[in-house]
């Protein structure tokens, strides 16, 4: 076995942050769970966000979390916040990257107009 297999070593929960279909002009949190499995702390960072479609990515998605290594067995959530600025289809990835590895996280989202409703189910 390689020294990674002992170091920090984290994993994402959700595996993907799936939003759904979401109103224009409202704002939307999801939480993502960071869980170290390994025997260390480990510490990450959130690579800042590089988006082919959207050059406003920043203002449409911003994640907040704990700052400083993550214990052993320990989790830190990072709160995730989609803002429905325009119409449009959201699918970019979240990279999360640590000492040992690189975790991406698709994130998902269709952004509605406002007088559709968005999250309303029809019958």
């Amino acid at each position: 076995g390689s020294n990674a297999e002992y170091m920090g070593r984290l994993v994402a929960t959700p595996a993907r942050l799936d939003f759904g279909s979401v109103s224009e002009g409202f704002v939307y949190g999801m939480e993502l769970t960071l869980t170290n499995l390994g025997s260390m702390p480990c510490r990450f960072h959130l690579r800042p966000m590089q988006s082919e479609v959207h050059k406003n990515i920043h203002e449409l998605l911003s994640f907040e979390h704990r700052k400083g290594p993550v214990a052993p067995g320990m989790s830190v959530r990072v709160a995730v916040q989609l803002v429905g600025l325009c119409v449009n289809a959201v699918e970019e990835s979240l990279t999360v990257v640590t000492e040992t590895n690189v975790i991406i996280v698709p994130i998902h989202a269709t952004i509605r107009p406002g007088s559709e409703g968005g999250r309303m189910v029809a019958w």
